[in-house]
């Protein structure tokens, strides 16, 4: 026990001077002298977590679950790493087991109201935190920055600054606070307050966001040189690395796959009679605008907004692995649909389409297919340097492996327009391809153009999209709430000068300049 005491300790110590390698050194002595202790795997993964290892934390977790699972704590972390890997439907699991085992602790509410930010439910979120507030839970305030952040509500934002400004005033490293300044115009005080964090010892995740506003401050400022460098050390402390080959026969093998199910297995039936609605993929590219089009398409009461769902890639793999056949992957999905109708829809009009906007579902177009014969898809293009760079300055907590290096992006970009050019070759009846440009310059002809392949009436007040009250939990939330603007196009020549391994990784590729169309991986 001497061992263990003395252990704990060291531990303790080397956490808090931010030794997070030696500490999960030290947790793993411990756990291998007392592999039956659920606490001594939280410490490990703690520890892991903070030195950005998050793969192998939640499989700590995990095994401190097998040993325990009424940790009410160890759920609600899980689910907070599961949601920053964009596995939403996995973490909502954990997060509801959490609440299941403490209803009303302070720092489960938080914790479940964090998520569903991240979510979209800003209602059910907002009287959560405020429960949190409440029992006294003064950092739950910090979380209502981001709400109102996310609701586009800047009046609320500045009166919660206001309002809370004692306790605001306390918190020397809140992002939460820098993002609300910069939010609300008043960049040059999130620039000082950002200046004054020492962030050296913090956990790479938070250097990756405290990188991320910094770099946001200074491009709204004008200060590009200084912007684009935030944005690069953003993208230094990213984990995990991308597998360039192993990308290009992954979208080779989905393909593959796509082509024997539509030319030899039987493709499954209709969707049943009593089913009035039809999938709606959009896909592309993130930072395309494919948030944008399912925020416009959302105008409409007969179209169901659904958000970034998984189920295709989840429903890809379940087949793959034979735990399930094309029609049972099929009604699984739409079960997840009406499960969405049922808790969205208000309107008393029949529902036409629901919208499934997970961009990366563009490589399964020809499994969607197969799944769906009527099934429509909706590809949204943007000029390539423009994506690329877009891409580079979000802050995607390494759910996209390519994003934080240019030359991967470029290579992943050339992918996405050599696997379009088949499916477009290949159903260029049920794909429409949308530009971004044409949106933003031309808005009005390139929305009739989408509602006339959907089958939608198109009227004025789609110009009126940005009031729509349905949420983006995307990326891409504050783009959508404004009126769009040709601003963005060619946006990335204030940057050109830092962007020379992208636009020469395009070129490699065939992709010249804002060259939409698809190309050949080399």
């Amino acid at each position: 026990m001497n061992e263990y005491n003395r252990l704990k300790a060291d531990y303790q110590k080397q956490i808090a001077a931010a030794d997070y390698q030696q500490a999960v050194l030290t947790a793993n002595q411990l756990s291998d002298i007392y592999p039956d202790d659920a606490n001594l795997y939280n410490m490990l993964a703690h520890a892991l977590k903070l030195s950005g290892h998050m793969d192998a934390a939640l499989k700590c977790y995990e095994m401190s679950l097998l040993l325990d699972d009424n940790q009410a704590n160890v759920h609600m972390v899980v689910g907070e790493i599961l949601s920053l890997q964009g596995k939403r439907d996995q973490a909502f699991g954990y997060f509801l087991k959490g609440m299941e085992l403490k209803p009303q602790t302070p720092e489960v509410l938080r914790k479940v109201g964090g998520f569903l930010i991240d979510a979209g439910y800003l209602d059910d979120a907002e009287t959560l935190l405020q429960q949190a507030v409440g029992l006294g839970m003064n950092e739950a305030l910090e979380d209502l920055l981001d709400l109102y952040d996310k609701r586009g509500d800047k009046d609320r934002l500045l009166e919660h600054l206001q309002q809370h400004r004692a306790y605001f005033a306390t918190r020397k490293d809140s992002l939460s606070i820098a993002q609300a300044l910069i939010s609300t115009g008043q960049t040059n005080k999130a620039v000082a307050y950002l200046k004054c964090i020492e962030f050296e010892h913090k956990p790479r995740v938070w250097r990756r966001a405290y990188h991320n506003l910094l770099a946001q401050a200074y491009e709204r400022l004008g200060f590009y040189q200084q912007a684009y460098f935030h944005y690069r050390d953003q993208n230094m402390n990213s984990q995990g690395r991308y597998e360039r080959s192993a990308s290009e026969q992954f979208m080779r093998e989905v393909v593959d796959v796509a082509d024997r199910i539509l030319t030899v297995d039987r493709a499954p039936s209709p969707l049943p009679n009593d089913v009035s609605f039809q999938p709606l993929f959009i896909v592309g590219l993130p930072r395309t605008g494919t948030s944008l089009l399912e925020q416009i398409l959302s105008t409409r009461a007969s179209v169901v907004p659904g958000g970034e769902l998984s189920f295709i890639a989840s429903g890809y793999q379940a087949y793959m692995s034979r735990q399930k056949t094309l029609q049972q992957v099929a009604e699984w999905y739409i079960n997840k649909l009406e499960f969405i109708v049922d808790n969205q829809h208000r309107s008393t009009d029949p529902v036409r389409w629901v919208v499934d906007k997970m961009p990366s579902n563009f490589v399964y177009i020809g499994f969607m297919r197969a799944l769906f014969p009527g099934a429509r898809f909706l590809y949204c293009r943007r000029g390539a340097i423009d994506t690329g760079f877009s891409i580079y300055k979000q802050n995607f907590n390494d759910s996209h492996r390519y994003a934080s290096d240019l030359g991967d992006i470029a290579h992943f970009i050339a992918q996405e327009r050599h696997v379009m050019q088949q499916w477009l070759h290949r159903f260029p009846d049920r794909i429409l391809s949308v530009d971004y440009e044409n949106l933003a310059t031309n808005f009005d002809l390139e929305t009739q153009r989408v509602f006339d392949f959907l089958n939608l009436e198109w009227d004025e007040s789609v110009r009126d999209f940005y009031k729509n009250p349905e949420i983006s939990n995307t990326a891409s939330y504050n783009q959508v709430r404004s009126p769009i603007h040709g601003k963005a196009v060619g946006y990335y020549r204030n940057f050109e000068p830092f962007l020379g391994h992208l636009i020469n990784g395009l070129g490699q590729y065939g992709i010249r300049e804002q060259e939409k169309t698809a190309c050949k991986v080399a």
